[in-house]
């Protein structure tokens, strides 16, 4: 049997057992013997630390039960606290491991970034009193993406094993609707011990001002330029957001792809690199679950296009064509003078190139909206993913 399960940590010592202190694998042990009669071990996908959250922490346990999935919910969460309740139950497959089974990991670290603490978000939020320069976090996130070997990170990791993992996403995004608020997502086939935590420490030094924006990629190459060791954040604003496995995720329900929307602010990047950055969010080639004829992207909202930047003499140089279809109905415009007038359209074409040339890439870039300004109309849709 596999169980969802959505915990508040702060009033517990991690995921993981201990005999002295209470945890979340020992309250779910409790309350599934309470209703099967049985002792039974519970593993788990992720060993959370002390005073973290979970939104999608998954676990496996083996029952002779013959009870219903749905009785196993309700009844659970009757036995369970009030800080741990279960979201989804389902039967699978004795080969299913929590732990071994899962292709990658979901987390979130949540900041309260504003001149005085709030008490509504001290269980869920590590507070930041300093201004944070998003725009140096994201830059510094980069050095993250791909296969890495986080030794000089966690230099507690033991020697004999490995300390390579493959990050798919290292980012940080905006709430509309918490405008104190920042975030930092990360998706990984696994974490080592504090690894999150770490390295979120390094990106807020960062966004402080502290440390310049290559120091992320010095911190991986055991060159962080401090006398004092990489600190760690608190456990208390990290949280589980959901962990997801190729060959169970419809089972479990946690691999739906969402319908996110994204903005990007294109003040100050390159309209090549702009386009390239589009082109890879609307086609999800950004995400491990990437599959090239299934529009796995997310919507796109591009603001402040009048503000991207170009290089060398485009400006002059680089030439659009539009042509009617009658004889002598060329017309010809500049960079430059696209710039004043559209430069909405500016993007739309430099994206369009970098789309494929089929129904599928005509209906990508009907889901990318372009705007000269830092204002737009779709704060409903955009939500957190920014």
């Amino acid at each position: 049997m596999a169980l969802v399960v959505e915990y508040d940590g702060t009033d517990y010592a991690g995921f993981q057992w201990q005999s002295s202190a209470p945890t979340i694998q020992s309250e779910l042990e409790k309350a599934i013997g309470k209703l099967t009669g049985e002792t039974v071990r519970v593993g788990g996908a992720s060993r959370t630390d002390a005073g973290a959250h979970s939104r999608g922490q998954v676990v496996h346990f083996d029952t002779t039960s013959i009870y219903d999935p749905s009785v196993f919910q309700s009844a659970l969460n009757h036995y369970l606290p009030p800080a741990v309740r279960i979201q989804t139950v389902a039967q699978v497959p004795n080969e299913f491991n929590a732990r071994r089974s899962a292709a990658r990991r979901s987390y979130r670290y949540s900041i309260s970034n504003r001149p005085t603490k709030s008490p509504l978000l001290r269980r869920t939020h590590h507070w930041v009193r300093e201004p944070l320069d998003t725009r140096a976090i994201r830059l510094a996130c980069t050095s993250l993406l791909g296969i890495r070997d986080f030794r000089q990170i966690v230099t507690t990791h033991p020697k004999d094993q490995s300390a390579v993992r493959w990050v798919y996403k290292w980012d940080m995004i905006a709430d509309t609707a918490d405008p104190d608020g920042v975030y930092i997502d990360c998706e990984a086939n696994g974490f080592l011990r504090h690894q999150i935590r770490k390295i979120n420490a390094v990106l807020v030094e960062i966004g402080k001002g502290r440390q310049p924006i290559h120091a992320m990629a010095d911190a991986l190459a055991g060159r962080f330029s401090s006398n004092r060791q990489i600190p760690t954040l608190p456990a208390h604003g990290l949280c589980l957001m959901s962990v997801h496995y190729p060959e169970f995720d419809q089972m479990l329900k946690t691999g739906e792809l969402p319908d996110n929307w994204r903005v990007i602010d294109a003040t100050g990047i390159s309209l090549g690199r702009l386009a390239r950055q589009v082109a890879i969010a609307l086609l999800g080639k950004d995400r491990p679950t990437y599959t090239p004829h299934v529009i796995s992207g997310d919507h796109v909202v591009v603001i402040n296009a009048d503000n991207l930047r170009v290089t060398g003499r485009k400006l002059t140089q680089k030439m659009y064509y539009r042509h009617s279809g009658y004889v002598g109905n060329l017309k010809t415009f500049m960079l430059r003078d696209m710039m004043a007038e559209h430069p909405d359209r500016v993007v739309r074409l430099a994206v369009k190139g970098m789309l494929p040339s089929t129904k599928q890439g005509r209906h990508l870039l009907r889901r990318l909206r372009v705007y000269a300004g830092d204002q737009h109309p779709h704060e409903a849709q955009v939500g957190t993913e920014t």
